[in-house]
Formats: C-alpha cells, structure tokens, sequence
C-alpha cells in the first residue's frame, strides 16, 4: 500500500505525489512562502476563513515546518499544495482519522476560475477513498461562501443542510452550508443541489 510506504517517512518525504495530468498535489517547500501570503491575505480569503489578518512570511513558515509537517507526521492532517504549471494555486487539507474525514481547501486568487481546485479536490477523494479506507468526507462553508459551494456541488458532493452557529471566525459564530461524499459516489456533480437562499 503506497500509504503505507510514505508513513515511514517524515514530511515533506511521506508526501504522496497525486496528478490526474492537469494538476499535481506536492508537499510545500520555501518557494511557496511568498503565494501563500498573497493568498492568505486576500480580500476574499479573509472574508471566509479564520487566518489573521497580519498573516507575513514569517507565519507562513511557522505553518509550514510546524502545522503542516506535524500532520503529515501524525497522519491525522494531510494538507497538499496546488500546483498548476510550476505555479503555487492553492492548498487543499484532508483531516481526521478512522473511516471519517472532512476536506476543506483555498485558492490564490490569480487561479481562482480554473478549475484547478475542483481537479484537486478529485484526486485528494480518489485518495482518501482508495489509499486511507475513507468511507465519507465531510465538507462545510460558511454561509455565502458560493466559491467553496460550487467546487464541493462540482466534487459531487450531497448537500445536507445548513447549521446554525457551527463555525467560530474572527471572534464571531457563523452558520454554515453542510455536506458529505461516500465512498464509490462519482465525483462529478449528479444531483441537483436545493436552491440557496444567501
């Protein structure tokens, strides 16, 4: 099992390579510090996620060698980069153990449109289901949050319902849009999604 095989390594080594030819998912190294601060410290991403707004190198950094290496590390937070065509487009992060997992995920806003994200959405379920005996993948958004939506309704998510005060962001309690995909669900979007009221 290739799972196996990466878990005796330590990060960045225990990193799988995962590519479907359009995008490839890699470990981070020193060169994405820089677009990972202009993706933190984006407009947008600031609105629908919790990073601080002071976010520098620095951080970045520290994230890098400390929170994304303990996870890998650990195997209970698995979090890729992104990257289209030698550029850094983005992060996706696969979390937990057992049979149940959840997927979050945030792109540079240069790629934001392309279907990059989607694309490594896929592979990161593709791995989940047949690599790490996943048997669902949570998702969540916050409410508003049409970007994040579109991808998991692309991913071929079901959409559950909407939970009231079930995120904490810059100091305040959101709801937030809820959703799953099980094991030998396609991928591709293959229901219609309830119509949203923002």
């Amino acid at each position: 099992c290739r799972d196996l095989l990466v878990n005796l390594m330590s990060w960045p080594l225990s990193v799988p390579v995962l590519t479907d030819g359009f995008v490839t998912l890699r470990a981070h190294h020193s060169n994405d510090l820089e677009p990972m601060v202009e993706m933190v410290t984006d407009p947008q991403t600031q609105n629908w996620t919790s990073v601080p707004a002071d976010y520098h190198e620095q951080a970045a950094e520290q994230f890098m060698n400390e929170v994304v290496s303990a996870g890998w590390n650990s195997g209970l937070h698995r979090i890729w980069v992104v990257e289209l065509e030698g550029a850094f487009v983005g992060q996706v992060d696969l979390h937990g153990a057992g049979p149940i997992k959840e997927i979050a995920y945030v792109t540079h806003p240069f790629f934001r449109g392309r279907g990059a994200t989607r694309a490594a959405v896929r592979l990161v379920l593709d791995y989940a289901f047949t690599e790490l005996a996943t048997e669902v993948v949570h998702w969540r958004a916050r409410v508003g949050n049409v970007a994040s939506l579109k991808v998991a309704h692309a991913c071929g998510f079901t959409f559950h319902e909407t939970i009231a005060r079930l995120l904490h962001e810059h100091g305040e309690l959101h709801d937030a849009w809820t959703g799953s995909i099980a094991f030998g669900e396609p991928t591709f979007p293959g229901k219609e999604w309830p119509n949203i009221t923002l």
